[in-house]
């Protein structure tokens, strides 16, 4: 799914998503031919597992 779905499905921001890919907080995401991130389920999960705990007053750290 391209970033925007997974923004909707997680609840983090398209630019949050790539940040947290950035400081690697996530693993590169894999990409179409076309160059667009290419997310699988199990990396909304873990979106949603950083959103989470993000929430509950976790720093990045």
């Amino acid at each position: 799914m391209n970033i925007g779905k997974a923004s909707n499905e997680s609840g983090i921001f398209a630019k949050m998503i790539r940040y947290y890919e950035q400081i690697g907080l996530i693993p590169a995401i894999g990409r179409t031919e076309a160059g667009y991130r290419d997310y699988a389920p199990n990396d909304v999960h873990r979106l949603i597992f950083i959103r989470s705990a993000r929430d509950l007053g976790f720093s990045l750290e």
